[in-house]
């Protein structure tokens, strides 16, 4: 067909930019078959596979579904093809020469080297740079035809890195499975425009769209299994049109018409009860699992819904396969196609679902006993609770939101803990202590990482104004969502209720003083931090050493270093190790600043070694990258550290600073084309709404650098803004000592706080 010659025209164009193919249509109409075709015949003498990812996939607990997909086929490609493709492993260990020692340990922490090796799916626990270098290394050695299906389905921080592998290779060629649903058929093509306009595409990759359409009847019969021994064409012809021209639905034809249900319905009512166990358990194991898995899943003789052996296990996969229901590859079953998936989510609760998932969960919540590292067990529990709407999930919570802060972009996650609330919340004589707790989960979750929105409804079902807990997040949540000075005043008047000296009271200064060093000038935000330290029970709380942590960033830096100290030792006597490690990166950033690069170097690798790789990567890998500068190392792996801290940093303070660090390399490495994009980036991002003099000291002494360098008038704006700063609040900014440059540099830090539960008691 003509799509077929113009696909294989744009694929096999010479010319060495990148080509996506983005094919939609609604499920089951032939994108897969027709991928399978091309890769089978046209483009056979290319290296060519497919990223498979369900239609159930996304609803695992990790944002980089896609990548780790991509990843995995990758790896195991290399397994295969070792002379032309580097394992993971080995292009790990080539690149570990020259790195620094404790870079190596920020990645062995984050993910464990000894970790590859493990006997189920590690591609989720490598960390996202490591991955995303090997993905980039590899796509760049040949040419490579890569097919990923549900591509509609796609989370954000896989749009990101996959747009930034985009634009460090050359010659991939990329088809993207688009699946529509039905009822959004009319306006498609305007969401296939917006989808691709989120991949930032830049000029060396183009695309195309192409929608297609459903086969001719004609053609689409052929597949109507001969064993069907189907004579009325004519109805056959009506269940395929009233499907808009799914292809599964004659592929699972019976001879049997049924008059109401589709085909793939009544062919999977149609299955005896082992038959249904069996697919029921691919289907919730997000439709697809290892055979030698499946098999000890059956065949294990304790809580048995159904008796199976090896063999009945075998001869069931075997009738499975021949009726298009599951397929094999490798080692791994999986339902034959999303249409399935679909008409499985869609099954009143029955005996054998319920048991399958007994049977899952059951399996999975040993694993998480027995297996060191639970996080996979966790996910795959998260995903069949929130399916089945189960309390269970209460018992999980606690490595949940270890879990999802560890993430960019959670929303899509919390969207689905709000789901299940509301559905408990929904039951007649709902659970109102484990509702409660799921919402106090995600109060705590949100609020951590600025989400105002989740955190405000959460606290809204919750409230109990006689609860110390919730009255802090209440005030926590004024100055996050409205962080401006007539809120500050009322939060003030908030704080004069609680009683002097108690954890509540020093829990809700501490938010005010957080918000005040973003909006007012050092002088208040140092004037009210004494005024807090000042109060002599606040010492016996764990969270004095966040008021003395704070109270460092307004002070020299001799000063600083003696109060980070005194925060360690705080956070010791609670055994407070993630704690220590936020200080320490504090601390690397005071030595920076006095000179002492090496020292720095070295407070950075014991925050990696405390952490045990919970410490943010972007951060560690903007601090490096600060510290080598600093040092006169203006290379490419410095470039590379900022560009991947950049990427992990969702933060709009933090974007700015990592920016402004950006713009410094590229001036001093006299690339102004991309310095002048920066410049204008982090003046298009209102720094200027955040008033502590140091941040915009910062900010206006990287632009004026830039301006100067390039002889443009505009730097006597940033100089006079620099000259007010000096002039009229120099005792607001710090006298760090800096290398003598035009220029400055900035590290992350932790700033926020941690709300204790201890409150509510």
């Amino acid at each position: 067909m003509q799509e077929t010659r113009d696909i294989v025209k744009i694929m096999e164009d010479k010319k060495s930019w990148n080509k996506i193919i983005l094919l939609y249509s609604p499920s089951g109409v032939g994108k897969s078959g027709l991928v399978q075709k091309l890769f089978n015949e046209e483009f056979k003498d290319y290296l060519s596979f497919r990223v498979k990812v369900s239609r159930s996939s996304p609803d695992t607990i990790e944002n980089l579904c896609y990548i780790n997909r991509l990843y995995k086929e990758i790896s195991e490609l290399a397994k295969n093809e070792a002379q032309s493709i580097p394992t993971p492993e080995g292009h790990a260990l080539k690149n570990l020469k020259g790195i620094a020692l404790f870079f190596y340990n920020f990645l062995r922490n984050k993910v464990g080297i000894e970790n590859e090796n493990k006997l189920y799916e590690s591609s989720e626990d490598i960390g996202i740079t490591r991955k995303k270098d090997y993905l980039i290394h590899v796509l760049s050695t040949q040419t490579f035809f890569i097919s990923i299906e549900n591509i509609q389905n796609i989370d954000t921080q896989s749009i990101e890195i996959l747009s930034d592998i985009l634009k460090k290779v050359s010659n991939l060629k990329l088809i993207f499975e688009y699946t529509s649903e039905i009822e959004d058929y009319k306006d498609v093509s305007t969401s296939v425009v917006r989808f691709m306009e989120q991949l930032d595409l830049d000029k060396n990759t183009s695309y195309e769209c192409y929608e297609i359409k459903k086969m001719d009847f004609i053609e689409a019969k052929k597949l109507i299994p001969p064993t069907a021994l189907i004579t009325d064409l004519e109805k056959v012809k009506e269940i395929y049109d009233n499907g808009y021209g799914n292809l599964q639905r004659m592929k699972l034809l019976t001879s049997d018409i049924p008059s109401e249900n589709s085909p793939i319905q009544y062919s999977l009512e149609k299955l005896d009860s082992s038959e249904r166990y069996v697919v029921n358990t691919v289907y919730l194991n997000e439709g697809k699992i290892d055979s030698t898995l499946l098999v000890q899943l059956l065949t294990n003789e304790q809580d048995q819904f159904l008796l199976f052996t090896q063999q009945k296990v075998a001869e069931i996969l075997k009738k499975l396969e021949q009726k298009y229901i599951i397929s094999t590859i490798s080692n791994e079953i999986e339902i034959s196609h999303d249409s399935i998936i679909l008409e499985l989510e869609r099954q009143s609760h029955n005996p054998t679902l319920a048991a399958a998932y007994r049977l899952l969960t059951n399996y999975y919540n040993k694993s998480r006993n027995e297996m060191r590292d639970n996080n996979v067990a966790t996910e795959k529990l998260f995903m069949l609770y929130l399916k089945f709407h189960d309390e269970s999930i209460i018992g999980i919570l606690k490595e949940i939101k270890e879990m999802i802060i560890q993430q960019k972009y959670p929303q899509r996650i919390l969207s689905k803990l709000v789901y299940l609330r509301d559905k408990l919340l929904d039951k007649n004589n709902p659970n109102i202590r484990i509702s409660d707790e799921i919402s106090l989960a995600l109060l705590e979750v949100s609020y951590q990482m600025e989400l105002g929105q989740f955190a405000e409804e959460s606290l809204n079902i919750i409230y109990n104004k006689a609860n110390p807990l919730h009255r802090a997040y209440y005030v926590g949540l004024k100055v996050l969502n409205n962080n401006n000075s007539e809120t500050q005043d009322e939060v003030q008047q908030l704080i004069q209720d609680e009683v002097q000296g108690s954890q509540c009271r020093l829990t809700m200064e501490l938010m005010l003083l957080s918000s005040m060093m973003e909006t007012k000038g050092l002088h208040e935000s140092k004037v009210f931090a004494q005024k807090m330290l000042s109060v002599k029970s606040y010492e016996k709380y764990m969270e004095y050493a966040f008021l003395l942590r704070n109270y460092a960033e307004l002070v020299e830096s001799t000063e600083s270093l003696k109060l980070y100290n005194k925060c360690l030792e705080i956070f010791d006597s609670f055994n407070r190790k993630d704690l220590q490690a936020q200080i320490y990166i504090s601390i690397a950033m005071c030595h920076s600043y006095l000179g002492e690069l090496d020292a720095a170097k070295e407070d950075l690798e014991m925050a990696v070694e405390l952490s045990e790789g919970k410490v943010k990567e972007n951060m560690i890998l903007n601090n490096y990258a600060v510290i080598d500068m600093l040092s006169g190392n203006f290379t490419e792996p410095v470039l590379k550290n900022l560009k991947d801290a950049l990427l992990l940093t969702s933060n709009p303070y933090e974007k700015i600073i990592v920016k402004c660090n950006l713009l410094v390399f590229y001036t001093v490495k006299k690339d102004y084309t991309i310095a002048h994009e920066l410049c204008r980036e982090i003046e298009q991002s209102e720094f200027e709404n955040y008033k502590y003099e140091e941040f915009l000291h910062i900010v206006y002494s990287n632009l004026s650098f830039y301006y100067q360098e390039i002889n443009n008038p505009n730097q006597l704006i940033y100089s006079k803004e620099i000259s007010e700063l000096q002039s009229v609040r120099a005792e607001n900014l710090n006298p760090y000592v800096t290398p003598n440059t035009p220029y400055r540099l900035d590290f992350l830090g932790y700033w926020n706080i941690e709300v204790s539960r201890d409150l509510q008691h």
